[in-house]
């Protein structure tokens, strides 16, 4: 993912859109709350992992994979 496209991404999910992505072909997914909380989600096997967010700001600046912030790792992301 580019930067341009990493900075509409985060356009597209801050205005309520949902997306599935991989990262080091695992697929993972952004989705939101009726509280207008956000969720990044993933899945192994029978498991579902996720993690949890009061909003897209807090998302987009403490959201992790592997242990790595989003911001970091966006050039790698392919966006489904």
């Amino acid at each position: 993912m580019t930067e341009e496209e990493y900075r509409e991404f985060q356009s597209r999910i801050a205005n309520g859109e949902e997306f599935n992505f991989l990262y080091k072909e695992k697929e993972y997914w952004i989705s939101h709350g009726q509280n207008g909380e956000s969720f990044l989600s993933t899945s192994s096997g029978r498991h579902h992992y996720y993690q949890k967010f009061d909003d897209t700001e807090e998302l987009f600046e403490e959201g992790t994979i592997e242990g790595i912030k989003l911001s970091d790792i966006y050039p790698e992301l392919k966006w489904r």
